[in-house]
């Protein structure tokens, strides 16, 4: 049981190849305590019948929300602690409640994948078409790299697969559906669809994300601070305002381990037409 100052204890009680397992123990008080804050919200929130707004006593907030604010706490804590018990490298799989949901300790259980212990990838067997424009119109040339772009991550995704967490597909989901949010109203007819393919992406996004990060740390790619000034005095001022500069180092970081990837890939060409390109 956790006890003293540290209100949790965290231990590794499994691993298989690249899959962890972690048990984590949030004392009893602690876990109390953070439902007792909750209440305390609530209560500023609330309106029932004979209370006056934020007067309602803690008993009654407990018997009425108790339950609510338990489960939102357990949520919150689970997320927070996921953090500490994964290790750097670690793709969390999978959260499961083993105790406490109702009261008492609770006890977690975590599985992750850990990233460093996946195979290397060989790209030196790994064949990708370069389409050739006859022209080469800037947006031609950028409709060619996305072809071969997404065949580098395609492949990636194919050959790195590990279960990813829900709640945070649910996360990357959420921020995908608020962008699109326009899209899903003109075309409410198709939403569920829409919805799974966006799940889909989130997944994917975050999948993606995760090996990229990996295979840049094991073959030493990087992306200076330098580079990230250079590249973001000459985005616009509206693209400098919709993108941050950790985002910025991400993107390019991307760019610079599909170079790398297809550095070592062999490489087939075929040429096209604009009219081709558009149609891919």
């Amino acid at each position: 049981m956790a006890t003293g100052e540290e209100p949790v204890q965290i231990q590794e009680t499994g691993r298989q190849g690249a899959v962890r397992e972690y048990s984590v123990r949030i004392a009893a008080s602690y876990v109390d305590q953070r439902v007792a804050k909750q209440l305390a919200s609530l209560g500023q929130s609330v309106r029932l019948p004979g209370f006056r707004p934020g007067k309602i006593p803690g008993d009654v907030l407990k018997q009425r929300y108790g339950a609510r604010a338990r489960g939102d706490v357990v949520k919150r804590l689970a997320g927070e602690f996921a953090q500490r018990a994964v290790p750097e490298g670690g793709m969390l799989s999978a959260v499961d409640l083993v105790s406490g949901a109702e009261a008492g300790e609770l006890v977690l259980k975590f599985t992750a994948t850990s990233l460093p212990d996946l195979p290397v990838a060989d790209f030196s067997g790994l064949t990708l078409e370069r389409l050739v424009l006859e022209t080469s119109p800037p947006q031609a040339e950028a409709a060619a790299h996305s072809h071969l772009k997404r065949q580098v991550l395609d492949h990636l995704e194919k050959i790195y697969e590990f279960p990813i967490a829900s709640f945070l597909v649910e996360r990357e989901f959420g921020s995908i559906v608020k962008a699109a949010q326009a899209q899903l109203e003109l075309d409410s007819e198709n939403r569920s669809e829409l919805e799974a393919e966006f799940r889909r992406i989130a997944e994917r996004r975050i999948r993606l994300g995760v090996v990229v990060a990996e295979t840049a740390r094991r073959q030493g790619v990087r992306v200076s601070d330098e580079e990230v000034n250079t590249i973001r005095q000459a985005m616009t001022e509206q693209e400098r305002a919709t993108e941050t500069p950790a985002q910025t180092r991400s993107r390019w970081l991307e760019e610079k381990v599909i170079a790398w990837i297809v550095s070592r890939a062999q490489l087939t060409e075929r040429r096209v037409t604009i009219d081709e390109l558009a149609a891919l």
